[in-house]
């Protein structure tokens, strides 16, 4: 599965799949319900930082790679503090470390936060409700 261009976030029902798979394995034993982690590289990464945002309340921890926050969620919060690992570079030449408009062969991705407002947002955004 993968996240689709951040402009075209309304119409994706992704996140819809992953409570019911998480469920599915905590129902089988095979995890903890309290070691749910999710990552994801790219648009992986995007996905990864909207399921935080949306699925809080079933996640330990998240880890995007390569990915800033679509702009589009700049202003969204999930409902409880989650910890974050992010990791990004500065010659990526898609995900602007600038952030900005994701442009490759003439294509428009869609606008991202650059890394240094990402950082600070997705800690003010996962740990908002920690009293940090």
């Amino acid at each position: 599965m993968v996240f689709q261009r951040c402009n075209d976030i309304s119409r994706l029902v992704d996140v819809d799949f992953f409570p019911g798979l998480i469920d599915q394995f905590i129902a089988r034993g095979e995890t903890d319900r309290r070691r749910i982690y999710i990552t994801g590289l790219s648009n992986g990464g995007m996905m990864t930082h909207r399921l935080g945002i949306e699925l809080s309340d079933k996640l330990a921890a998240i880890a995007p790679v390569i990915a800033n926050i679509p702009a589009r969620l700049a202003n969204r919060r999930p409902a409880r503090p989650l910890s974050v690992l992010i990791t990004n570079g500065t010659a990526d030449p898609i995900i602007p470390w600038g952030g900005g408009e994701m442009r490759k062969l003439g294509r428009d991705y869609g606008k991202v936060l650059s890394t240094p407002e990402d950082a600070p947002s997705s800690s003010e955004t996962f740990s908002m409700l920690s009293g940090r």
